[in-house]
Protein backbone atom coordinates (compact mmCIF):
# COMPACT_ATOMS: atom_id res chain seq x y z
CA UNK A 1 0.00 0.00 0.00
CA UNK A 2 1.33 3.01 -1.14
CA UNK A 3 1.43 6.49 1.47
CA UNK A 4 1.95 8.60 -1.59
CA UNK A 5 -1.12 11.18 -1.23
CA UNK A 6 -3.36 11.65 -4.30
CA UNK A 7 -3.72 15.03 -6.46
CA UNK A 8 -6.67 16.18 -7.92
CA UNK A 9 -5.86 18.08 -11.31
CA UNK A 10 -8.64 21.10 -10.40
CA UNK A 11 -11.16 22.04 -7.39
CA UNK A 12 -14.72 20.70 -7.68
CA UNK A 13 -16.81 23.82 -7.12
CA UNK A 14 -20.42 23.36 -6.24
CA UNK A 15 -22.71 26.67 -6.77
CA UNK A 16 -25.90 26.06 -4.98
CA UNK A 17 -28.80 28.32 -6.41
CA UNK A 18 -31.93 30.02 -4.75
CA UNK A 19 -35.54 28.07 -4.97
CA UNK A 20 -38.61 29.70 -4.36
CA UNK A 21 -41.87 29.07 -3.12
CA UNK A 22 -45.37 30.01 -3.21
CA UNK A 23 -47.84 29.74 -0.43
CA UNK A 24 -51.40 29.04 -2.09
CA UNK A 25 -54.72 28.01 -0.98
CA UNK A 26 -55.00 24.13 -1.97
CA UNK A 27 -58.03 24.26 -3.02
CA UNK A 28 -56.70 27.10 -5.92
CA UNK A 29 -52.89 25.70 -6.54
CA UNK A 30 -50.56 28.02 -7.67
CA UNK A 31 -52.70 31.10 -7.22
CA UNK A 32 -52.03 34.09 -5.64
CA UNK A 33 -55.29 33.48 -3.04
CA UNK A 34 -53.11 34.27 -0.25
CA UNK A 35 -52.14 38.10 -0.89
CA UNK A 36 -55.39 38.92 -2.19
CA UNK A 37 -58.29 37.42 -0.28
CA UNK A 38 -58.15 35.30 2.47
CA UNK A 39 -58.99 36.80 5.86
CA UNK A 40 -59.01 35.60 9.43
CA UNK A 41 -62.92 34.19 8.78
CA UNK A 42 -61.44 31.48 6.74
CA UNK A 43 -58.81 30.50 9.35
CA UNK A 44 -61.62 30.12 12.12
CA UNK A 45 -64.40 28.13 8.72
CA UNK A 46 -65.50 24.84 10.28
CA UNK A 47 -63.25 22.67 7.60
CA UNK A 48 -59.05 22.98 8.23
CA UNK A 49 -57.58 25.42 6.31
CA UNK A 50 -55.39 23.81 4.11
CA UNK A 51 -52.60 25.87 2.66
CA UNK A 52 -50.23 24.58 -0.17
CA UNK A 53 -46.51 25.53 -0.80
CA UNK A 54 -44.92 24.67 -4.10
CA UNK A 55 -41.68 24.97 -4.52
CA UNK A 56 -39.36 25.73 -7.51
CA UNK A 57 -35.39 25.01 -8.24
CA UNK A 58 -36.12 23.15 -4.76
CA UNK A 59 -37.41 19.96 -3.05
CA UNK A 60 -38.62 19.14 0.59
CA UNK A 61 -36.87 16.89 2.14
CA UNK A 62 -38.22 13.30 1.92
CA UNK A 63 -39.14 13.78 5.54
CA UNK A 64 -41.44 16.42 5.84
CA UNK A 65 -44.63 14.97 7.02
CA UNK A 66 -42.97 12.47 9.45
CA UNK A 67 -42.57 12.93 13.09
CA UNK A 68 -38.79 14.75 12.30
CA UNK A 69 -36.23 17.59 12.83
CA UNK A 70 -37.15 18.33 8.73
CA UNK A 71 -41.58 18.79 9.98
CA UNK A 72 -40.34 20.57 13.07
CA UNK A 73 -38.36 23.08 11.62
CA UNK A 74 -40.61 23.45 8.44
CA UNK A 75 -43.34 24.81 11.08
CA UNK A 76 -41.10 26.77 13.01
CA UNK A 77 -40.06 28.60 10.03
CA UNK A 78 -44.29 29.33 9.73
CA UNK A 79 -43.78 33.29 11.82
CA UNK A 80 -45.89 35.93 11.60
CA UNK A 81 -44.68 39.08 11.65
CA UNK A 82 -46.88 40.15 14.53
CA UNK A 83 -46.68 38.74 18.33
CA UNK A 84 -50.02 39.21 19.81
CA UNK A 85 -50.97 36.86 22.51
CA UNK A 86 -53.60 35.38 20.75
CA UNK A 87 -51.68 35.42 16.81
CA UNK A 88 -50.63 32.74 14.86
CA UNK A 89 -47.43 32.15 16.35
CA UNK A 90 -48.61 31.99 20.32
CA UNK A 91 -51.81 29.75 18.79
CA UNK A 92 -51.87 28.08 15.58
CA UNK A 93 -48.22 27.70 14.66
CA UNK A 94 -47.45 26.39 18.39
CA UNK A 95 -50.80 23.94 18.24
CA UNK A 96 -49.31 22.70 14.16
CA UNK A 97 -47.59 18.93 14.43
CA UNK A 98 -46.12 16.81 11.61
CA UNK A 99 -49.35 15.46 10.76
CA UNK A 100 -50.73 18.28 9.54
CA UNK A 101 -47.51 18.46 7.23
CA UNK A 102 -48.46 16.33 4.09
CA UNK A 103 -45.58 16.34 1.29
CA UNK A 104 -47.63 15.50 -2.00
CA UNK A 105 -44.23 15.29 -4.29
CA UNK A 106 -40.91 16.23 -4.20
CA UNK A 107 -42.21 20.06 -4.64
CA UNK A 108 -45.27 20.22 -3.08
CA UNK A 109 -46.18 20.71 0.38
CA UNK A 110 -49.80 20.60 1.71
CA UNK A 111 -50.12 22.61 5.50
CA UNK A 112 -53.33 22.10 7.36
CA UNK A 113 -54.51 24.68 9.96
CA UNK A 114 -57.29 23.34 11.91
CA UNK A 115 -60.48 25.68 13.03
CA UNK A 116 -60.23 24.64 16.27
CA UNK A 117 -56.77 25.72 17.06
CA UNK A 118 -57.49 29.46 15.24
CA UNK A 119 -60.80 29.85 17.94
CA UNK A 120 -59.16 29.22 20.59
Amino acid sequence: MSRQGASAPTALRIMPTAGTAVLSDASTPGALYLQRDLVEAHVRAEEPLRLQIKLSGDEWSFDVGEDTDASRDLIDGLVSLQTSPRGWNAIVRAAMGYADLKRVDASILEVRVHAKTANR
